[in-house]
């Protein structure tokens, strides 16, 4: 199926009463006929209009944010921190885990808006300010939010694809079969080829990150024993050595 489109590219301003930061909108119009439109260039969305570009179909592949490949926060994997609070890719949302507000306001990363448009983060929010609920950060850019997810990997758990399968009606997308398209994609190399689940000669490289890295970076190290010492782990530096 042709879609015929009269598009704005790169040019969703995203606008929810959770959404702070928006992206300028920018315009460039042109009517072409397309195979497939693709919306979002994600982990998802990405590589799907890639494929089916691939493949000869003509595709459009939408993305509210720019390219910011370039951009060593982009590029450095333990950047993600700042990757997550830079301006020109990150989209911030808050979320709520419970309806009930009063149990929802225990949790102590709940973000207030003052009256004066600053942001506070705890249990005791000065008066007047308006909840926004929890940080949930995504990112606006051509990658999504695999641009600021430090190269972290996680499989779905099996009730993902069983609520899919579920409200699609569609067995194909059962866990069992789900797995199976995993096992082609992943190259493991941390784990046994004997291990039933993954796969190994696929093109998606997952490995273990060595704990050795925290040892050879002593900014790193001074961290995480800072964080030990304030969580009362630690009682000496001596009980490191």
């Amino acid at each position: 199926m042709l879609f015929k489109t009269l598009t704005s590219l790169g040019l969703v301003a995203l606008s929810t009463q959770a959404h702070i930061h928006s992206h300028s909108r920018r315009q460039t119009t042109s009517a072409t006929d397309y195979d497939y439109v693709v919306v979002g260039s994600g982990a998802g969305g990405g590589p799907l209009a890639s494929r089916l570009a691939m493949a000869g179909f003509k595709v459009l592949l939408m993305e509210a944010g720019d390219d910011q490949g370039e951009s060593d926060t982009y590029r450095v994997p333990a950047w993600q921190l700042n990757a997550q609070t830079d301006p020109k890719m990150s989209w911030d949302f808050y979320v709520q885990h419970y309806e009930d507000w009063e149990r929802q306001a225990q949790d102590t990363k709940i973000t207030w808006r003052q009256s004066n448009g600053e942001l506070y983060t705890g249990q005791d929010p000065p008066e007047g300010a308006e909840p926004l609920g929890l940080l949930y950060p995504r990112s606006g850019t051509l990658g999504g939010c695999g641009s600021h997810n430090a190269m972290v990997m996680t499989y779905p758990f099996e009730s993902d694809w069983e609520y899919i399968q579920s409200i699609t009606g569609d067995d194909s997308w059962s866990p069992k079969n789900m797995r199976t398209y995993f096992q082609k994609l992943e190259r493991n190399q941390y784990a046994p080829s004997s291990i039933i689940g993954h796969g190994f000669n696929g093109w998606l490289h997952t490995s273990l990150t060595p704990l050795t890295l925290i040892v050879e970076d002593q900014k790193l190290l001074a961290l995480v024993l800072g964080a030990a010492a304030a969580m009362g782990q630690v009682s000496d530096d001596r009980d490191c050595q």
